[in-house]
């Protein structure tokens, strides 16, 4: 899911990208990748504040390795 969702934010399908990174998230909550990608592709989409949360929690998520 999170491979599919950066070749999907790649092309701009920006709403797309999110709900599969939001899929990838609820199935492995404690990868920070898909965490990261959700947060991107929220800031693409014109989302700041949404995407600062779940930059948070990727660096929570990140430090914890």
């Amino acid at each position: 899911m999170n491979n599919l969702g950066m070749c999907v934010r790649v092309q701009n399908r920006l709403d797309e990208a999110a709900e599969l990174y939001k899929r990838a998230v609820e199935l492995n909550p404690k990868m920070h990748g898909p965490v990261f990608g959700l947060a991107s592709a929220m800031l693409d989409q014109g989302r700041p504040r949404d995407a600062a949360k779940w930059y948070r929690q990727a660096m929570d998520l990140n430090a914890r390795e």
